[in-house]
Formats: structure tokens, sequence, C-alpha cells
């Protein structure tokens, strides 16, 4: 029974990888698609008629030899305002999931983070030059990033000897999901499958994944066990009068909305801290411009 525990467990931490490899591309493999958009046109219409982008490597995404320039300045700055707002929302609002984690289930705060997900694909999938829906879509799934993510890096702690491994890898798969937007890029100039066409893929594989983290978040039967024995030695006997016998006196339930209300009591207190303020801060505003140097590297070269 424990091996077997143990396979569903490492097949957990495959099923984890896959799918922040699959899913999460879009802002760590931002460059390659922002080239893509840029060579269908998108964001094109905000270009005053009759302007060009200056001969400059800021307006030029190149790779694999393939050299795709803004049509304008204001084209570029629309793609850099997507960046931002994808790493602003990543990176900001895994405070609120956070909270929200003390108040829902991990496994059915993931699903509605995949859920937000797929909203932001298909924002995404639909866009045409008459509705552009690419600055909300980036929000959107901004925020379901660490909505769907947060929780999935508890199955790292499946496996406690392998923890130390297991962590990095599900951080690493995230950055190697570039790799997939690098493929798209790819079969974007050679067999021109276009943007719309990925993130209806994109759009796919989140809702798929949403179904996935209700197996990947299952509470693990040992631990069911665990809390099982535990209610069994915190039951206490009752001492009755001589002759009757004694019956097990069952240990007070706090009930749902109590343990809620303690949870966001430790959550007041923690908010009260000067240090979390300041760390919270520190963390984003260093994620956000990491990123945003690691995407705009080529452009500023």
């Amino acid at each position: 029974m424990a091996t077997s525990e143990k396979c569903k467990n490492r097949w957990r931490i495959v099923l984890t990888v896959v799918i922040f490899i699959i899913v999460g591309p879009t802002l760590v493999g931002f460059p390659a698609f922002s080239a893509a958009a840029m060579d269908e046109g998108v964001y094109e219409n905000v270009c005053p008629n009759g302007s060009e982008a200056k001969a400059s490597a800021f307006h030029e995404a190149n790779i694999l030899n393939i050299t795709v320039k803004a049509k304008c300045e204001e084209q570029q700055l629309k793609f850099n305002l997507m960046l931002i707002l994808f790493t602003s929302f990543a990176n900001v609002t895994p405070v609120i999931s956070s909270i929200c984690s003390l108040i829902i289930k991990p496994k059915y705060l993931a699903m509605i983070g995949g859920c937000i997900m797929t909203t932001g694909y298909l924002l995404f999938a639909f866009s045409t030059p008459y509705f552009e829906a690419y600055e909300v879509g980036s929000a959107i799934i901004g925020f379901g990033y660490s909505v769907c993510f947060l929780p999935l890096f508890s199955v790292a702690f499946r496996e406690p000897g392998w923890t130390h491994i297991v962590y990095p890898l599900i951080v690493g798969s995230f950055d190697f999901s570039a790799f997939t937007m690098f493929i798209f890029y790819s079969l974007h100039f050679t067999v021109g499958v276009t943007v719309s066409q990925y993130f209806f893929f994109m759009a796919g594989g989140a809702l798929l994944s949403t179904f996935c983290i209700l197996w990947i978040l299952k509470e693990p039967k040992q631990q069911k066990q665990q809390s099982v024995n535990e209610k069994t030695e915190t039951t206490k006997l009752l001492p009755h009068e001589e002759g009757q016998a004694q019956t097990p006196q069952e240990p007070e339930k706090k009930t749902k909305g109590e343990q809620v209300k303690d949870n966001l009591k430790m959550l007041g207190n923690s908010l009260k801290q000067g240090k979390f303020w300041v760390i919270t801060a520190w963390t984003s505003m260093y994620m956000t411009s990491k990123y945003f140097y690691i995407d705009t590297l080529n452009q500023q070269l």
C-alpha cells in the first residue's frame, strides 16, 4: 500500500512539472510571443499613419535569425505594457492567493486558478483588431498563475526525502516552459501557426490541467489515516456511575466558520507586522524587474 502511494506521489510530481511546462510559458517566453504577435500585426492599428519605427534594436526581436520589428514606438509600448501586466499580477497577487488559501481548500483554489488562466487564454485566442483583449488577458493570466500554481508547490512535500530536489524541479519547470513558447515561435514562422491557434491550445491545456489538479492535490491516504488515529487517541472516556459502562466523548470540533475565523485572525496578526509588507514589496519589485529585464534583454542590446 505504501509503495502504491509512493508511486502515485511520483506521478503527481511528474504531472505537476508537465502542467508548469505546458501552461506557464506566456510570461517567461514573452519575447517569442511578442515577435509572433508583431509579425501578425497585433497593435499595428495604434501606429499613426505613415509612421515607421526607428532603425533601433529597441524595436527588434531576433530569434533563429528571424528579425521582427515593431512598426512604431506606440506598438512597442503596448507590448511593454502587456509584459508589465503579466509580471505585476503574477508576482503581486500571491498575497491574495495566500489569503484565499486560508478559506478555500488548495485543490479548489488551484482549480479556480486554472479556470482563470483558461479565460485569459481564450481572450488572447479571440482577440482581433476590433476586439483587442491582450491587456486584460495579460492581467487575468498573471493572476491565474499565482492562484493555480501556488497550491501546486505543496506537491514537493509529498516525498519528504526528496523535497530538496522536487521543489527546485517544479520551480525550474516554470522557467523551462519558455521552450514551449519557442516551439510555437518556430511553428509560426515555418508552418504558419497563428497566435489564436496557439492560445486555443493553451486554453485547452489549462482546462485539462484544472481537472488533473483534483487528483494531484488529493489528500493522501496516510494523512487521512493519521487524522483518524489522532482523533481516536484524543477521545476521552467519561466516568459514569458505578455499574454503568463508560462512553467515549468526542473531542470538541470547530466548525468550518470558526476555523476560517481563526485563520483570518492569524493572517491579521501577520499583516500588522511591518516586515511582512517590506518583504512582500521587495519580492514583488524584484521579481517584476527581473522578468522585465530578461524579456526585454534582446531589445536592450
